[in-house]
């Protein structure tokens, strides 16, 4: 994630359940000028994006949520990426 924009993005196995719930969170936060972005990291062009970006593929479901090229640590749960998605909305408001 370049740029000074907010965004999330999750680097999951695409059809696994966890994956549509973290998709969907990170979709109903609200994070102004933000963005959502899934790679599903058994697609060889994604999993070097991600390897680009500077993330190695996982097996199970993660989220980041980022402000330009700084990210949060990993959520890899809706709870955590609702208290990532928080925290970020905190900062901003700062």
């Amino acid at each position: 994630m370049i740029g000074p924009d907010p965004g999330q993005f999750n680097a999951s196995p695409a059809g696994d359940a966890t994956t549509g719930e973290l998709t969907d969170a990170a979709r109903r936060s609200y994070l102004p000028g933000g963005m959502v972005l899934q790679f599903d990291p058994a697609e060889p062009a994604q999993a070097v994006l991600l390897a680009r970006l500077g993330y190695a593929a996982a097996d199970a479901p993660v989220a980041y949520v980022c402000r330009g090229s700084a990210c949060l640590a990993p959520a890899t749960t809706v709870a955590e990426l609702r208290q990532r998605s928080a925290d970020l909305a905190r900062v901003d408001a700062d």
